[in-house]
C-alpha cells in the first residue's frame, strides 16, 4: 500500500454487509446443488476486514465458529479488537497483517470474504488473494469477492480522472476531500453547455455524491474515487482470471442480479440465443445492457458439481424471511388482521423499492402472509405449509408445489429473503427485555446506526431507540424503564413526531417508549 492510501489517517468506516453473512452464501450454494458446512460450526475468513464491523457481529450470533479477520490498517485492528474485548468474545481473532503474508498455516476456511478490497489493490495482491481462495477454501466451501466492473465504470472512471487530475497536488486527504467535492460540481454545471449527454454523466455523479451522508462521503471519496489503485474489470476478465487460478463462478451474491425477466421478451430471447448454455456469457451481456458498474460475486472450486436447473423443490430446505407487504388494489399497504389477508382473491404483495407479486393460489397466500407479518422472523418451510393449510385446511394436495414455485419466484424477484439459519431473537420485548450487545456497544461508540441480529444495519439516529438500547440489559423490568426512560428524553431534548419532550405529558412519553420498544423487537435488536 502507499501512503495516500492511508487508512488510519481517514479510517474506513465499515458496517455489515448481509450479503457476505455465511448464511446467505450457504443459502446460494445450497440453491445450485453445493453441500457447504453448517454455518454454525464453520470457519471463517475476511481479508480486508476493517475494524470488524461487518465480521463481529457474524462471530457474536454464531458463537460455536471460528472467524478470523486480516486487515493492514492497525488502527482499524485495534479498535475492532477493544470491541472483542468489551464483548468477551472468544471466537474470533482480528490479524494486522498484509494479505501477501496470508498463508496456508492458518488451515481451511468454509466461508471467505473479500468485499471492498479486490479492485483496490496491485495485480500481485490480487492473485494472492485468489490464491488464497483456491489453497485456504473448503471444497464445499464458498468465497464472496466484490469489484468494480466495467462498462459501468468507464463512465465513472472519467469523473475519477478529474477529482484525481485537479487535487494531486494537495498534500492533505481533508484538503483532496473538499477540492473533488469543489471541482466535480464546477464540471457539471459547466459541462451541459458544451454536451448534453457528457453533462448528465458528470450530473448524476455529483448527485450520488452530495445524496451521501457527509462523514460517507468522505470516506467513500477518499478511499473509492481518489485511490491511487482502483481497476474495474469486465466480468470475463474476472471469471478468465479465477479460472487460472482453479476457481469457478456460482452465483452473484444477490440474486435477482442474474434474472432476466424484467427484460421484454424480445431481449430475453436474444441474450438466450447470444449465451447459448453459457451462464458467462450471459452474465457479461445483462452488464453491457445493464452498464453494470459493481459486483459481489461467488466463487467455489472448479471441481465442484453444480445444478443450474433450480428445481422448485429445493424450497423445502431452507427457511424463509419476508420484507413485502400486503397491498390493495390501489397499491395501498393493508393493515387488516391475517385472516382477512388470506381469504382475499389475487393478494398482492409489494417489497419496499417497488417490486410486486400476486398470487391467487391460498396455501402460498396464507404463506407469505403469515410471513410478512412476522418479519423479520424466519420460519421453515415446513412452518410455512402449517400457515397456510391452518388458514385454508379444504386446499389441495398441490398445495407443498405451489409454494415451493410461488417461494423460488418470490425471492427471484428479490421478494423473500433466503436462509438456512434462524437467528435467535426475540418477536416481542418481554418483561424484561435484553437488547443485542453489538447494538448496544454501538450506541455506546457513539454509532448512529447499528447492526441488528439479522446481519442488518438498522437507523437509529433521532429516536428513543438510541437511549433505550443501554437501559436494556435485563435488570430492569418495564415499569423501570418507563420511569427512567422520561427524564433521558427530556435531559436530551430528544424530539420525536415533530414535538418537543417538554411539550409531551409523562403518559404521552411513556406510549411513545412502548412504542419504540416494539420496534427495538421488530428490527431484531432484543435477545430472545
Amino acid at each position: 500500500m502507499t501512503d495516500s492510501y492511508n487508512y488510519d489517517r481517514i479510517p474506513y468506516k465499515s458496517r455489515a454487509i448481509p450479503k457476505t453473512h455465511p448464511d446467505h452464501l450457504a443459502a446460494m450454494a445450497t440453491l445450485f446443488g453445493m453441500k457447504p458446512r453448517d454455518i454454525r460450526n464453520s470457519r471463517i475468513l475476511e481479508l480486508g476486514c476493517g475494524d470488524g464491523a461487518n465480521l463481529i457481529p457474524m462471530a457474536y450470533g454464531l458463537p460455536d465458529s471460528e472467524l478470523i479477520g486480516i486487515d493492514l490498517s492497525e488502527n482499524a485492528i485495534s479498535k475492532g479488537q477493544d470491541m472483542i474485548g468489551c464483548l468477551g468474545l472468544k471466537n474470533i481473532t482480528l490479524r494486522n497483517a498484509d494479505i501477501m503474508n496470508v498463508g496456508r498455516d492458518m488451515g481451511q476456511f468454509d466461508y471467505i470474504i473479500v468485499h471492498g478490497v479486490f479492485s483496490w489493490v496491485p495485480h500481485t495482491v490480487q492473485e494472492r488473494i485468489l490464491d488464497i481462495c483456491k489453497n485456504s477454501l473448503a471444497i464445499q466451501g464458498v468465497a464472496f469477492i466484490s469489484y468494480n466492473t466495467y462498462p459501468g465504470c468507464h463512465l465513472r472512471c472519467i469523473v475519477n480522472e478529474i477529482m484525481r487530475f485537479h487535487t494531486d497536488h494537495f498534500p492533505e486527504p481533508e484538503q483532496k476531500i473538499t477540492q473533488a467535492r469543489a471541482i466535480l460540481k464546477f464540471i457539471a454545471d459547466a459541462a451541459p453547455s458544451v454536451t448534453e449527454a457528457y453533462g448528465q454523466v458528470l450530473s448524476e455523479e455529483f448527485r450520488s455524491l452530495t445524496e451521501m451522508n457527509p462523514d460517507a462521503n468522505s470516506n467513500y471519496l477518499h478511499h473509492d474515487r481518489l485511490a491511487e489503485i482502483n481497476q474495474p474489470f469486465y466480468f470475463h476478465e474476472f471469471t478468465d482470471r479465477i479460472g487460472r487460478h482453479g476457481m469457478k463462478y456460482l452465483a452473484e451474491a444477490d440474486f435477482f442480479e442474474m434474472q432476466d425477466f424484467f427484460f421484454e421478451p424480445n431481449i430475453r430471447a436474444m441474450l438466450r440465443n447470444l449465451s447459448g448454455s453459457s451462464i458467462l456469457v450471459k452474465e457479461q451481456f445483462m452488464d453491457f445492457i445493464k452498464g453494470r458498474k459493481f459486483r459481489q460475486t461467488l466463487l467455489c472450486h472448479e471441481e465442484v458439481s453444480l445444478d443450474r436447473l433450480l428445481h422448485p423443490k429445493l424450497m423445502r430446505n431452507f427457511c424463509f424471511s419476508c420484507p413485502s407487504r400486503p397491498v390493495d388494489e390501489n397499491g395501498e399497504y393493508l393493515e387488516t388482521d391475517l385472516q382477512d389477508l388470506v381469504t382475499r382473491e389475487n393478494l398482492k404483495f409489494r417489497r419496499p423499492g417497488g417490486s410486486v407479486l400476486e398470487t391467487d393460489h391460498p396455501v402460498p397466500r396464507a404463506a407469505l402472509a403469515t410471513l410478512s407479518r412476522v418479519w423479520p422472523m424466519r420460519l421453515s418451510f415446513d412452518e410455512l405449509m402449517s400457515a397456510g393449510r391452518m388458514h385454508q385446511p379444504q386446499v389441495s394436495e398441490d398445495g407443498d408445489l405451489a409454494l415451493c414455485d410461488i417461494l423460488l419466484s418470490a425471492f427471484s424477484g428479490n421478494m423473500v429473503e433466503l436462509h438456512v439459519h434462524a437467528p435467535q431473537f426475540a418477536a416481542e420485548p418481554g418483561e424484561y427485555p435484553v437488547a443485542s450487545a453489538i447494538a448496544t456497544h454501538q450506541i455506546r461508540a457513539e454509532y448512529l446506526r447499528v447492526t441488528n441480529l439479522c446481519h442488518k444495519t438498522v437507523e437509529l439516529n433521532h429516536t428513543y431507540g438510541h437511549f433505550l438500547l443501554p437501559l436494556l440489559d435485563g435488570t430492569r423490568d418495564r415499569q423501570a424503564i418507563y420511569a427512567e426512560m422520561p427524564e433521558i428524553i427530556r435531559a436530551n431534548d430528544v424530539p420525536l413526531n415533530g414535538k418537543s419532550p417538554s411539550e409531551k405529558t409523562t403518559g404521552e412519553l411513556i406510549a411513545e417508549i412502548d412504542a419504540e420498544l416494539l420496534n427495538c423487537a421488530k428490527y431484531a435488536l432484543i435477545m430472545k
